[in-house]
């Protein structure tokens, strides 16, 4: 289990459910670094309540990535690119890298 969250985000919470040897989560971890997004990643090969959890919002099925985002739990299964930063945006977050 990782933490991701130096930057505080007023009651949001982005969890990421993954396995480290998925290159699919590795990419999604990326851009929410990228995007300086907050998050809580979760090892699903490690939490079994966690992997329950996710196969539950997947048809039984143990995806990853699958993310929840935000207060009303905004749920993303193997989301490309495009598809996190649309979430992002509608749970009130930033999708674009800050400059400076």
């Amino acid at each position: 289990m990782m933490n991701h969250e130096d930057t505080p985000t007023a009651g949001l919470r982005v969890t990421l459910y993954g396995r480290p040897t998925c290159e699919d989560t590795a990419i999604i971890r990326d851009r929410l670094d990228f995007l300086h997004v907050p998050f809580h990643e979760i090892d699903v090969d490690q939490d079994p309540a966690a992997a329950q959890f996710v196969e539950s919002l997947n048809n039984g099925n143990r995806v990853t990535p699958t993310l929840v985002i935000g207060p009303t739990s905004d749920t993303l299964a193997e989301p490309g690119v495009a598809a996190l930063d649309e979430a992002l945006q509608r749970a009130g977050l930033r999708a674009t890298r800050p400059r400076g």
